[in-house]
Order: structure tokens, then C-alpha cells, then sequence
């Protein structure tokens, strides 16, 4: 794989394992260390299973990239609210949110309309 890749994620049982696929290989290729790619999976996984929901038609656009040191990825458009409703999606009792705590950048990007989020391979 090279460049960016784009998954059209609707809730389905392959859903998960394809989007965990695609962020290990990619991380893999961004040289993250294995706990750094492990958390990069688990962002996959969830946004796998949250993303439709919040997303025009139950249909999730997420946007993957490796990059020197780094695993970007992208997840729009989103119905309004939806990064934060991502974001508090993915809580864990005692834990916390899990998007903004295993990401080094949770951000929402145009107006709402997406959510970026970075894992580098040095926190």
C-alpha cells in the first residue's frame, strides 16, 4: 500500500477486522512501535464500530496515511456533533475516552465536520 487509503465502513461484521487490518499494516509502514501500533488498531476498531453511526447514511469515510513516524487518519463527513460523539463513544469506565487518550491528536476539523487524529511512534 502506498498513499492514502480510504475505507467506506458501513456496521458489518468485517467491519472491524478490515479497519484494524489496514491501521496495523499502515503503522507497520509508519514504523510505529508495537504498543504505539497496538493503540493505533484500537482507534481503527473503534471508529469501525462508532463511525456509521455518526456518519451520513450509516456509512463511515475513514482516511488512513502512513507517514514518516506517524499513522494520520481521518474520519468524515460526520452528521453534527459527531466528533464528540465519537470521542464519547469511545469511553471506558476508569479510563476515560479512549479516541482522545490513545491519539496524540484528536482534533475536529472543518466545523465539526470530520475528526483527525495522529499516533505517532514517540508520545
Amino acid at each position: 500500500m502506498s498513499g492514502p487509503v480510504i475505507l467506506r465502513l458501513a456496521r458489518s461484521p468485517a467491519a472491524v477486522p478490515v479497519a484494524r487490518r489496514v491501521a496495523g499494516a499502515l503503522g507497520a509502514r509508519a514504523d510505529l512501535p508495537v504498543d504505539r501500533l497496538e493503540d493505533a488498531m484500537i482507534v481503527a476498531e473503534l471508529l469501525a464500530v462508532h463511525g456509521p453511526a455518526h456518519s451520513p447514511g450509516g456509512r463511515a469515510c475513514v482516511r488512513m496515511e502512513a507517514r514518516p513516524g506517524e499513522l494520520g487518519v481521518e474520519i468524515g463527513p460526520l452528521l453534527a456533533g459527531g466528533p464528540e460523539g465519537l470521542v464519547a463513544d469511545s469511553v471506558v469506565d476508569g479510563v476515560g475516552p479512549l479516541l482522545a487518550r490513545l491519539a496524540d491528536e484528536a482534533v475536529p476539523t472543518g466545523e465539526g465536520a470530520a475528526l483527525r487524529l495522529v499516533i505517532r511512534a514517540a508520545r
